[in-house]
């Protein structure tokens, strides 16, 4: 008997990609807004996969957090920001992944680094 072994990476990957049944993702513009318009879209995307409640619910919570998070970082948090403030509005993205066990969220933004470590800086 012979056995070939596969590259892991490679392995993982198709046997993910095998078990993902949905994936959607929308981008928001980095405003407070953003909060509460992505947690409606997590809201309304895992209703219509079926997810149950309780997930739901969790997925709203975390959504709000990380989306809180990334235009903190990024973006422009005064309630009415003045017009001119949007001319260079930086951009959320947050995606959802539905894998036969699992709901995956995902939330970015164009900073590099992570958000805890937002203006940060070493001087000597």
């Amino acid at each position: 008997m012979t056995a070939v072994a596969e590259q892991p990476a490679k392995a993982m990957t198709e046997r993910a990609s095998r078990q993902m049944r949905a994936a959607d993702r929308m981008t928001f513009a980095a405003l407070l807004t953003a909060v509460g318009c992505a947690r409606l879209f997590v809201k309304y995307t895992l209703q219509n996969w079926r997810v149950e409640h309780k997930h739901i619910e969790t997925a709203e919570l975390l959504a709000s957090e990380l989306v809180t998070n990334a235009v903190k970082s990024t973006g422009i948090i005064e309630p009415h920001p003045a017009y001119t403030a949007l001319n260079h509005l930086a951009l959320v993205h947050v995606r959802l992944l539905l894998f036969d066990n699992s709901v995956v969220l995902e939330v970015w933004d164009a900073r590099p680094q992570p958000a805890g470590h937002a203006g940060t800086s070493a001087r000597r």
